[in-house]
């Protein structure tokens, strides 16, 4: 999931990790966006251009012990 960082904003990525996501926003002026999935920590939030490829925003992986100490 990528979305336009405190907004309604979002889109699912494919299997690539691929997205398109529409808003309206003013040309050529950055936006923040961050992404997810189910078992990492959120990622970003990363600056964007709206029109921008070749974007990548780094997603960690949850830790699969239980920290109870």
């Amino acid at each position: 999931m990528v979305r336009l960082q405190a907004t309604k904003f979002r889109a699912v990525s494919g299997p690539d990790g691929r997205f398109e996501l529409a808003f309206d926003q003013t040309p050529g002026e950055p936006v923040k966006l961050t992404a997810w999935a189910k078992g990492y920590y959120i990622g970003g939030p990363v600056e964007a251009v709206p029109g921008q490829k070749d974007l990548v925003i780094d997603i960690s992986r949850h830790s699969m012990e239980d920290e109870t100490g």
